[in-house]
């Protein structure tokens, strides 16, 4: 039998001549060029992003308090802990990555730095009542966009709507450099700053970016639907047979931030791999509305879409079932196979330890203060690849284990979700079905 795995989201596939370049500092530049912006910073990794942002924030102001979803990666809290800022957690709306707005005007004050928006899984946030409520307080709003490299607001790049906002190009989140981030701001002034601290305190490692240059490298070659089981899905396998959840989730981490720039051979095989990246996205967002109107035509299940005048990307897409029980079952089904199902976060972010942090009286309070929303949307959410590897058939696969599970759609509430499909994929051009052992040429 044919090995086969699809990746648990649609990171764009490296090709061999990508890696046949010159050794150029030009990432920050052909990327701001692709979000049609004049300037960018490039930096290892979007946690480091986050550090450099609050670093260059806390030159500006005495405040030490910044604000984060509940349910997020638990690197953003990392991050700010890692720059001794108090941490303080805010519930989110009911299914949603939404912020619990009266929540969050209690915890706003002149002690606030920062407020951490997150556009989850590639789906873009609405900014309007976070700016809102941080403008009143003078506070600012740090825009983490690291899956969502390519979406826009209003026609304008993610971003730019707070003080600051970052991308990541980890693996699997898009573009790849295997580790690498991408901070961008609306103001030059708070740019120019955040360079200036860059360069003075995130240093070169050699011998670190030689590891990594060579996983690079590697990525290339395992990157393939053939080759992901012996780098992904068994490892996880091992990994939950032994019980460690977390890492078989890829939620485990541990250890000071690496902190150091990003070399320029790997920021040359991004820059070079950007030149396909805009096509890809765009077969994603084809394969993405036809199988979201299939999600959404069974009873109860809720998939996260985009604010209004907001267009998203599509690495993968991220279900609410209706309860716990539910969504488990279906996990448990689907987890071990090859069809790219995972969950986005395992757990709310109060949930994870997270390393020793002297908190305010007021973040005790809120930490140890339960965040239902967030807590049901770790339970209660799954997501499912949307590489163009997962084929129709694979994605049918998926829908047939959800029925087993849920009750059935009504007749015609299914045929004008089908029709609906249909439109949206006419409306966007032909529904990309691409052969799993086409990855070498995607």
């Amino acid at each position: 039998m044919r090995m086969y795995e699809a990746p648990p989201s649609a990171g764009l596939p490296i090709k061999f001549t990508d890696l046949l370049v010159r050794p150029t500092q030009n990432l920050a530049l052909r990327s701001a060029h692709f979000l049609g912006i004049d300037e960018a910073l490039s930096a290892c990794s979007g946690t480091a992003c986050l550090v450099i942002a609050l670093q260059t924030l806390m030159q500006t102001s005495q405040r030490r308090v910044v604000i984060v979803p509940a349910f997020t990666c638990p690197l953003v809290a990392h991050a700010v802990i890692h720059c001794g800022l108090q941490l303080q957690i805010c519930d989110l709306a009911p299914d949603c990555m939404d912020f619990d707005d009266v929540m969050l005007r209690q915890l706003v004050n002149h002690e606030t730095l920062a407020i951490i928006a997150t556009h989850l899984a590639g789906r873009v946030l609405d900014l309007a009542p976070i700016l809102s409520i941080a403008s009143a307080a003078g506070a600012h709003v740090i825009e983490d966009a690291a899956t969502a490299f390519g979406a826009t607001i209003a026609g304008e790049t993610v971003g730019l709507q707070g003080s600051f906002g970052f991308f990541s190009f980890a693996v699997g989140k898009g573009l790849s450099s295997y580790e690498g981030g991408l901070l961008i701001s609306k103001s030059p002034a708070l740019l120019a700053r955040a360079k200036a601290w860059s360069e003075k305190n995130i240093p070169a490692r050699a011998g670190l970016e030689l590891l990594l240059a060579v996983q690079l490298f590697a990525l290339q070659i395992v990157y393939r639907p053939s080759l992901l089981p012996l780098c992904y899905r068994w490892p996880r396998l091992r990994a939950m047979r032994r019980g460690d959840t977390l890492a078989a989730m890829g939620d485990h981490f541990e250890g000071p931030l690496p902190l150091h720039t990003l070399g320029a051979w790997r920021q040359a095989v991004a820059s070079q791999s950007m030149l396909r990246l805009r096509g890809y996205q765009l077969d994603c967002e084809r394969q993405a509305r036809v199988r979201v109107g299939q999600l959404q035509r069974w009873p109860g299940v809720k998939v996260i879409l985009d604010a209004s005048d907001a267009c998203g990307v599509w690495p993968l897409l991220w279900v609410v079932l209706p309860s716990a029980v539910v969504c488990t079952a279906i996990f448990e089904a689907l987890w071990p196979q090859p069809f790219g199902v995972a969950r986005l976060y395992v757990r709310a972010l109060t949930d994870y330890e997270l390393p020793e942090v002297s908190l305010s009286d007021r973040s005790c309070a809120t930490a140890q203060k339960a965040v239902p929303n967030a807590r049901r949307l770790a339970a209660c959410s799954l997501t499912i690849s949307n590489s163009l590897w997962l084929s129709d058939a694979h994605f049918e696969q998926i829908m047939a284990v959800f029925s087993k599970h849920l009750p059935a759609p009504p007749a015609a509430e299914c045929l004008a979700h089908r029709a609906a499909s249909a439109t949206a994929a006419a409306e966007l051009g032909r529904v990309v079905a691409v052969d799993p052992g086409h990855s070498a040429n995607v």
